[in-house]
């Protein structure tokens, strides 16, 4: 091994400066991202395993890089003495097998990631089609190298090297052009579907630019390329040559520091409330937030991308067999739909909601002319946005406030009620606090309160027992306590809700949709009370903190036919 030295214009220094200035930056967000995992999602998923194996492999191919430096890799070739040929060529050759996997690992996070966070059944076909193509270049790269002399591999190190050897430019050009358009289709992948997100223009653009950091990464991949040329027509191979080592060090780095920027949103969540900062702070809260079944997620620990891996959904919870709370979760339609005011919470009285009789809800597998009208009990009419509640024998349905914190956290740090959340009960009231003002400060986020009516013979006030609404429509869920399990309020609270959804979403949504655990049959019995029908079944889609993973039932609910539609028929 030789001397690193900067004498004679030597690039060895301001080679291994930056190595050790990036290595530096992808180890710290590594770190945070798992930080963010453990100490506030308390969840840990297949991308970050990915980019986990990711940095290992860099960490690996940066102690390649120093090698390399000492064997004179960056110096002037008429300052090297022969013997140091071989070892260098063996340590390249070892190095080129290597570094494909380093990229594959930080694009199967990025994908692991967007199958984690969208639904859509076409998007996810894509992010299949994409690692397919990852998977397939990654194998045919490591072969390419590894037979780049197929006659002989250790031609690859001999001092005559490259003859007997393939067209090593041509080869190398090749891989990269299919990496670089790997790297952009993972980029622009997510976009079509981030501009349908239910956001102002400008949280939009925020969010979109989330994702968009990935395309320095591409850049890297590009100005690689220049790099690969210079090599192939270098007269000074060893001092050109450093310029592959260090572009693809910025490449891998870069990859893996931008892959970690969506899961830091817990660590600088309110950092930078009431500026600029924070629209963007808060449009990645509308994607990153909701949990498994509770969907990866709600806004406390990430929302979307902490929890769970199959899109954006609700949670909601039970007890009893009879009429469970257990989880009615979210479509995953990915809470992608037009974009509606939001009308103020109701701050003073409860309006009283006259019951009505009205067209119940069309199952797919049940002809119009079937339709039968259902009785009016606990049935309401849709009221007046600016005072939306609803009221029924026993429970009034008011929007949720800030000062309905205490009585979320009663919910939230029950072991029973978050059973099938991917976070577990909730350990501090901050963290119910936290949640309470993400929904107010969400346009999107539709929960009500559900207050237990006073009785004659029992409490002189209303008491709050639960939670219920649409946080990511078309998905609603709900939670209650575990004291009023059992006493039919939920099919009564779903019932009363139904009607303000249908209003609310007029010509958006068509339909509501709730995701259950199989085996939970008081959930089952509360959805068919209230009209829904089994729609699909999800195999292990579903990971729980104690049981592992669980497969999903959704069920669906078709708007009512309006009472004139259905005379006509």
């Amino acid at each position: 091994m030789l001397e690193i030295t900067a004498d004679n214009g030597s690039r060895q220094p301001l080679f291994l400066a930056l190595l050790g200035l990036l290595l530096f930056f992808s180890t710290i967000t590594v770190a945070l991202r798992f930080y963010c995992r453990v100490a506030y999602v308390k969840y840990v998923g297949a991308d970050d395993y990915f980019i986990a194996a990711a940095y290992l492999v860099v960490l690996g191919l940066s102690v390649a890089n120093i090698i390399h430096v000492s064997y004179g890799t960056g110096r002037r070739l008429a300052d090297l003495a022969p013997d140091i040929l071989v070892p260098t060529l063996k340590h390249w050759y070892a190095y080129q097998l290597v570094y494909p996997f380093a990229l594959f690992f930080v694009k199967a996070s990025i994908l692991a990631l967007y199958y984690r966070i969208f639904s859509q059944k076409v998007f996810r076909m894509w992010v299949w089609a994409i690692a397919a193509v990852v998977a397939t270049y990654t194998v045919v790269a490591v072969f390419v190298n590894a037979f780049e002399c197929p006659h002989r591999i250790s031609n690859a190190w001999s001092p005559t090297f490259p003859n007997g050897c393939n067209n090593i430019p041509k080869a190398y050009f090749s891989m990269a052009g299919v990496n670089i358009a790997t790297d952009f289709a993972i980029l622009v992948l997510p976009i079509p579907v981030l501009v349908k997100l239910n956001v102002p223009k400008n949280r939009r653009w925020a969010l979109i630019g989330i994702f968009m950091t990935g395309s320095v990464a591409v850049a890297a991949s590009i100005v690689r390329l220049n790099a690969l040329y210079i090599y192939t027509v270098s007269k000074d191979v060893p001092y050109d040559a450093i310029y592959i080592l260090l572009w693809s060090q910025v490449e891998c780095n870069i990859a893996i520091i931008t892959a970690c920027i969506p899961p830091l949103r817990p660590i600088f969540k309110g950092t930078f409330r009431g500026n600029s900062s924070g629209r963007m702070e808060s449009a990645a809260a509308e994607v990153f937030s909701s949990g498994p079944r509770s969907k990866p997620q709600e806004l406390v620990e990430f929302e979307v991308y902490g929890r769970r891996h199959s899109g954006l959904q609700n949670t909601v919870h039970g007890g009893a067999d009879n009429e469970s709370e257990e989880l009615i979760l979210s479509s995953g339609q990915s809470g992608i739909l037009k974009t509606i005011p939001q009308p103020p919470a109701c701050n003073g009285g409860h309006a009283t909601v006259a019951a009505t009789t009205r067209a119940p809800p069309r199952d797919d597998s049940t002809p119009s002319s079937h339709l039968t009208k259902p009785t009016p009990t606990n049935m309401v009419a849709p009221v007046e946005p600016q005072c939306e509640s609803a009221r029924t024998a026993r429970i009034l349905l008011r929007r949720l406030r800030l000062d309905d914190v205490a009585a979320m956290h009663q919910l939230r740090q029950h072991p029973e009620v978050m059973k099938y959340t991917p976070t577990g009960p909730a350990t501090d009231v901050s963290q119910t606090d936290d949640w309470v003002r993400g929904c107010l400060a969400r346009s999107s986020c539709y929960n009500f309160s559900i207050e237990l009516l006073p009785t004659a013979k029992e409490q002189a006030t209303p008491r709050v027992i639960g939670v219920l609404g649409a946080d990511r429509a078309p998905e609603i869920g709900y939670l209650i306590h575990p004291d009023f399990w059992g006493m039919g309020l939920a099919t009564e609270a779903v019932r009363a809700f139904l009607p303000l959804f249908w209003q609310r979403y007029d010509g958006i949504y068509d339909q509501a949709v709730a995701e259950i655990d199989p085996d939970h049959e008081g959930s089952r019995r509360v959805l068919l009370k209230c009209g829904f029908r089994l729609w699909e079944t999800k195999e292990k889609s579903f990971q729980s903190p104690t049981m592992g993973l669980r497969d999903t039932q959704v069920y669906r609910l078709l708007r009512p036919i309006p009472c004139s539609a259905e005379k006509a028929m």
